[in-house]
């Protein structure tokens, strides 16, 4: 029914957020604070939306990235998590770190967000592992992910050095570290044009 919403943020609770369009304020249900995500009240932003329709209500979900959106109905389609479940993973890792803990059969970090246990997160990794492949591993943070929802902002998270971003990656884990937490390591780099695969994992060592 929505694709979008766009307006201003203008309050937010435990549960989400407001936003504010022509007069009418939107409550968008969100998987973390768009305060603790670089977002301030006031801000203007871009949210995508996902209707939930039940018996019992109708519930507007919000999120800062189709990447997030789109992980979020691949989510909600595995047996035994809703909405609910599914915004509570997406609350505890960003898109980038599922993908690469569904990948990487990382249950563990799965089975961290609050009300999933471990079976639940051994079908996250059965029934979602066949949608990526080693492709997204490299191209986790491009364009599609790293579009950002506050309007006039830089496009967060997007990498060009992907060949040496892959490198890192193969090298870290071939040391034994988790792809989710070499990803997360990753997030936290600054990474610029003139970074190699050398310059590169030394950076995300000292993240790890």
């Amino acid at each position: 029914m929505y694709a979008y919403i766009k307006g201003i943020l203008t309050e937010e609770d435990e549960g989400g957020c407001v936003v504010e369009n022509n007069g009418i304020g939107y409550y968008l249900r969100c998987a973390s604070p768009l305060t603790g995500r670089g977002y301030t009240i006031g801000d203007e932003i871009k949210a995508y939306t996902y209707l939930s329709i039940r018996d019992d209500a109708h519930e507007l979900f919000g999120f800062t990235s189709k990447d997030e959106l789109n992980m979020f109905k691949l989510l909600i389609t595995v047996s035994g998590i809703g909405p609910k479940g599914a915004m509570g993973i997406l609350g505890s890792m960003d898109s980038d770190e599922l993908k690469f803990a569904i990948i990487s059969g990382d249950e563990k970090a799965i089975s961290s967000a609050p009300g999933i246990g471990k079976k639940t997160a051994q079908r996250v990794v059965l029934e979602l592992k066949d949608k990526f492949d080693a492709d997204d591993l490299l191209h986790a943070g491009g364009e599609d992910i790293g579009e950002d929802a506050r309007l006039g902002g830089s496009a967060g998270g997007g990498f060009t050095e992907t060949d040496a971003r892959g490198e890192t990656i193969l090298a870290l884990t071939a040391l034994g570290y988790a792809r989710s937490e070499v990803m997360n390591a990753l997030n936290r780099v600054d990474i610029t044009p003139d970074d190699d695969a050398e310059s590169l994992l030394k950076k995300t060592l000292k993240e790890m």
